[in-house]
């Protein structure tokens, strides 16, 4: 009896963990023409390269950006401008300022 309730407990810990994500804040300057679009995605999976897309914003007047997305866990995030891409890798919960520039 002792078994089932302790696995019961466990199964119940574990289901809600699943749907507890924290929000990560990127925000920063494209140093590009106003109004570019910014990307940002995950893989799935390595294997089959299926990505997910996290969030998509346009930068404003003044080239900056502000965007927040949920992340369970670390996570290598790819931000895509136009035809330019990088990953970055995104603990959950925190603020992140980048400026963004291409070379």
């Amino acid at each position: 009896m002792k078994k089932i309730i302790f696995f019961l407990i466990l199964y119940c810990l574990s289901a809600t963990a699943a749907f507890c994500q924290e929000k990560v804040y990127l925000s920063g300057k494209l140093k590009m023409k106003p109004g570019t679009t910014i990307r940002f995605s995950k893989y799935n999976d390595y294997i089959s390269r299926d990505r997910t897309r996290l969030s998509t914003v346009k930068t404003g007047i003044d080239s900056c950006f502000s965007v927040n997305f949920s992340l369970k866990s670390p996570e290598i995030v790819t931000i895509s401008v136009n035809e330019l891409g990088l990953e970055a890798l995104l603990y959950p919960d925190l603020h992140y300022t980048l400026e963004l520039t291409s070379s």
